[in-house]
């Protein structure tokens, strides 16, 4: 399990929003508090993963370039 810190935010028009310093772009909002923890901790996961993702692509894409054989490992989060 990995501890994800997050800043909660009020929403002036109701509910909350928070953002997760350690992953740019990672945003989600609730209208509980309750409800806020399970949204960061789906949106932590799709942002990470899109990230992995995106680093997967690009590594596949230079080592095609290159000719390299090298190792793809995958961990379960």
């Amino acid at each position: 399990m990995i501890k994800i810190e997050y800043i909660i935010h009020t929403d002036p028009k109701g509910g909350y929003w928070a953002e997760v310093p350690a992953i740019p772009g990672c945003v989600t909002e609730a209208d509980t508090l309750e409800e806020l923890e399970k949204m960061v901790r789906d949106a932590a996961e799709g942002c990470l993963f899109a990230y992995l993702e995106q680093m997967r692509q690009q590594t596949t894409s230079k080592t095609a370039s290159t000719k390299f054989q090298g190792k793809h490992a995958v961990v379960n989060l």
